[in-house]
């Protein structure tokens, strides 16, 4: 309503202007659903989620919601030729002549969610004052939607642990995209994470539905041979066209000399295939333990019993498994499932493996910030007594098992027989990890007999450089280049003018010495995760997939100033610090924020200034890679500008998609209730998620022991949220083990309001018992002003609602442990997660630990 809309940006990036499919409705139509769901399956068919075509190009239809002069080649593209308002915004289209679009349905969407007054949904769902709301809202969208303005918006739990989490970020993602806040410096969405790693554990595959660089893992169902894998996950437009490369040579990574002998196709047969259908995340292999199906589990680095969501259930599904092995630096309260506090230790018939593990300072590798910031960390010490690093642990193993399927064989024998792992050993059995290094980067397969030696000879720089034969192997593409040849660093030492400074062989040639003595020549840095000069010059995507730019390299004072810091580690992919940069630059070329300009274009054909990688199309018109239906119609500027958010893989929309078919549960996001919640959802009678898995088998089968507590159920009134302590983190093996922290912040504390406090009797001090549908736990009372009860709607009035607060990083190991030892208490309450339900988000199964119903009582 106050036009706060950078209304350049999202008419030609973002897919604000495409007509919706005729048949879609939304949840202001359906009463919370979105079209499409199937009440029995309790899932969406999504066909109705998509846009109107053009019959003769098969491209959806883009109107003009502000008037611009159109590019002929690009329809319902182009530059703004107002009106504007008194703010210098431009003013809309009417209604009607944007009826249908994405915007359209969008505004449909949200004007329920009003944010005005005390009936405001903002006021009874949230329970948030209406006046600081919008002192909040409009100091942020009032000033960064500005042309020449930036705001970034961050996030951690408090909004992804609910069963509707992914659309809280999506809600944030579709702002950013209407304000014209992504692909500039300091705009965009960072997530604040509890783990230095977290980005780097995704990049390679650790989420069960991705294999490395966010590939889809293949399902026995829909993918049983490599043609229909590649036919169904690789889209026609966007770098993802490039799959095939990405992924034939992930598969020679995997399997190399079996492919060279017996192809790509064979060799995919190997691959690991799960079944369609099946959850394979935390909640969902915990489910698969408590029923028996799951007979070994391998804990690397994690403590369930502490950090699980209802980690009583997942301390039962540990004692149904046959073995477990656990890796980690402190004994943990998961090593001892077995003899927690409750249960009788010679009833448990689990065999149980502890591996002492290293520390990140006791052994070397490389970590990826949520920055996607890759830096190498060498070995500072040995570890301590029997301890191993990671990579030891994993590298013995996986030489055991092929030696044992190649003695005894088994099911898909020569998966693992054929696996190519073929690291040479250092002085303590660990694995050669520059090998490792180059397998990620990528290298040409060698001629012949495979070695080491000629692999080093020949590293793939960038991933526009794979290949699809089967000559490259690359074991993550988005780090494809982050391993530099000699010849490599030579050439930009060339460019540099400093040739004659780098160090050469015997033989003459360049010998770059790659040891943990290699930090720097003359000043220069030098990271192990570049594997080459930092002050090399910025590479690209180009017409062989790398294009090296040498014209008027940017400074490192502008850069530094502009947080680029292209210096500073790497950033995958090809050391791109912005992504989506493309839209940093309006569609005529200028930067929408000169002082902060990424990039600007010296003309039609060619980029001037360049303070970044160029995440866009930089071919040329003239180039022959420019596609032939677009010569003599479109520029390398208007072609780039067209395809701003080109790591997309959406059918004519590589833009910023405020409407989407890729989240189970709706294209745009909606409010449900958490799983539990004291009152009913003001905004449709569809309680909660509908696409989220929201009783699993063992609150089906055990309601009493796991199952939840309902709309009205008195005997939880009150909302607990857990969190954590400065002084703790995680599950607290690494710091309830350090006396100093540990004495910081001895106990488990439950935070409660000063009302409620004086409601029940309680003051800070006192021993207290928090009690939910699945369990109890005792902590000490602390009352502060930081909570207070909310006011939320509740049958057309409005109801007081009292907020719990309890850190979940406690147990019964180590120096400090959970529940408060005063009056003969059990140690048997010790963790928060003791309370929080089994169920979590439709799209990520992340446990919806920030929000469920309990009952709290003074202990006497």
């Amino acid at each position: 309503d106050k036009n706060y809309i950078n209304w350049e940006y999202v008419q030609n990036y973002t897919n604000a202007p495409i007509l919706v499919n005729p048949d879609f409705k939304g949840p202001w139509e359906l009463d919370g659903y979105f079209s499409g769901y199937d009440k029995e399956k309790k899932k969406y068919d999504t066909k109705t989620w998509t846009y109107q075509t053009d019959p003769a190009t098969g491209e959806p239809i883009r109107v003009q919601l502000i008037p611009i002069a159109e590019d002929p080649a690009f329809p319902g593209r182009g530059v703004p030729i107002g009106p504007t308002d008194s703010n210098g915004n431009y003013i809309p289209n009417p209604d009607e002549a944007i009826a249908g679009t994405v915007f359209a349905k969008l505004k449909e969407h949200v004007k329920r969610y009003t944010y005005e007054g005390p009936n405001s949904v903002v006021a009874k769902v949230c329970g948030m004052d209406p006046d600081k709301f919008k002192e909040i809202a409009e100091t942020y969208v009032g000033i960064t939607h500005k042309r020449n303005k930036t705001g970034n918006l961050m996030y951690a739990m408090g909004l992804t642990q609910f069963t509707f989490g992914t659309e809280k970020i999506r809600a944030f993602a579709i702002l950013q995209a209407l304000l014209g806040n992504t692909g500039l410096p300091g705009g965009g969405i960072n997530a604040l994470r509890g783990e230095s790693n977290v980005q780097g554990s995704t990049d390679f595959g650790l989420l069960s539905h991705i294999l490395t660089g966010y590939m889809s893992v293949p399902n026995s169902t829909d993918h049983p041979t490599l043609d229909k894998y590649l036919e169904k996950t690789t889209p026609k437009v966007g770098i993802w066209t490039w799959q095939p490369r990405f992924f034939k040579s992930y598969l020679m990574a995997y399997y190399g000399p079996y492919a060279k002998k017996n192809g790509l196709d064979k060799a995919y047969d190997l691959h690991p295939k799960v079944k369609k259908g099946k959850n394979y995340t935390h909640i969902g292999l915990f489910e698969d333990m408590y029923a028996g199906v799951i007979k070994g589990l391998i804990a690397w680095g994690q403590n369930p019993v502490v950090g699980g969501a209802c980690s009583n259930l997942e301390a039962e599904a540990m004692d149904k498994l046959d073995w477990f092995v656990a890796v980690d630096l402190w004994e943990t309260e998961s090593m001892n499932f077995w003899r927690r506090p409750g249960v009788e230790p010679k009833d448990n018939k689990t065999e149980v493996w502890v591996l002492p593990a290293a520390s990140s300072v006791e052994k070397s590798g490389s970590v990826t910030n949520s920055g996607r910031l890759a830096q190498y960390r060498w070995k500072a010490v040995e570890p301590p007594g029997e301890a191993k690093s990671d990579a030891w642990i994993i590298h013995q193993i996986m030489k055991a098992l092929k030696d044992l399927y190649q003695a005894e064989g088994g099911k898909n024998k020569e998966a693992i027989t054929e696996l190519f792992w073929e690291y040479e050993e250092e002085e303590h059995g660990d694995p050669n990890m520059d090998q490792v290094q180059l397998e990620i980067s990528g290298f040409t397969w060698p001629e012949g007999e495979f070695s080491w030696e000629a692999a080093f000879k020949k590293p793939v720089f960038g991933f526009g450089n794979l290949k699809d034969d089967g000559s490259t192997a690359c074991g993550a593409w988005i780090f494809c280049g982050q391993w530099a040849s000699d010849a490599d660093v030579e050439n930009a030492a060339k460019i540099l003018g400093i040739e004659g400074q780098l160090p050469k062989g015997d033989d003459g040639k360049v010998k770059i010495p790659r040891d943990k003595q290699a930090t720097e020549w003359n000043g220069i840095p030098f990271n192990k995760a570049q594997w080459h000069f930092q002050k090399t010059p910025v590479y690209w995507l180009g017409k062989d997939g790398v294009t090296t730019y040498t014209e008027n390299p940017p400074s490192d004072a502008k850069m530094i100033d502009l947080g680029t810091t292209p210096n500073w580690a790497w950033a995958w992919p090809m050391n791109r610090r912005i992504i989506y940069n493309r839209a940093s630059v309006d569609w005529s070329g200028k930067p929408f924020a000169p002082d902060k300009a990424l990039f600007t274009f010296k003309d039609d054909e060619t980029l001037g200034m360049k303070n970044d990688v160029p995440d866009f199309y930089t071919q040329p018109s003239s180039d022959p890679a420019f596609p032939a239906e677009l010569k003599g119609k479109a520029t390398m500027r208007t072609r780039s500008g067209a395809n701003p958010f080109f790591l997309n893989r959406e059918q004519g929309a590589l833009v910023a998609r405020l409407f989407s078919n890729s989240l189970v549960e709706g294209p745009f996001p909606e409010h449900y209730e958490p799983r539990e919640s004291p009152v009913k959802n003001m905004l449709s009678s569809v309680q909660n998620n509908p696409a989220a898995v929201l009783e699993w088998p063992s609150a089906k089968n055990e309601p009493d022991r796991w199952g939840f507590a309902e709309v009205g159920d008195e005997r939880y009134p009150y909302v607990c949220t857990t969190y954590r302590v400065t002084e703790h983190w995680q599950a607290g093996q690494m710091t309830r083990n350090n006396s100093w922290l540990g004495e910081a912040m001895p106990e488990n504390f439950v935070e409660i309001s000063k009302e409620l406090a004086d409601e029940l009797g309680i003051k800070s001090g006192d021993l207290v018992e928090v009690e939910s549908k699945r369990g109890k736990v005792q902590g000490v009372a602390v009352v502060t002003v930081r909570l207070k009860p909310l006011e939320i709607g509740d049958n057309g009035s409005t109801r007081k609602i009292h907020i719990v607060g309890l850190t979940w990083h406690y147990g019964f190991i180590g120096l400090f442990t959970g529940g408060p030892e005063r009056d003969g208490m059990s140690k048997k309450n010790y963790a928060a997660n003791q309370l929080t339900p089994h169920v979590g988000d439709a799209n990520t199964t992340i446990p919806e630990s920030k929000a469920f119903l309990v009952n709290l009582r003074k202990v006497k």
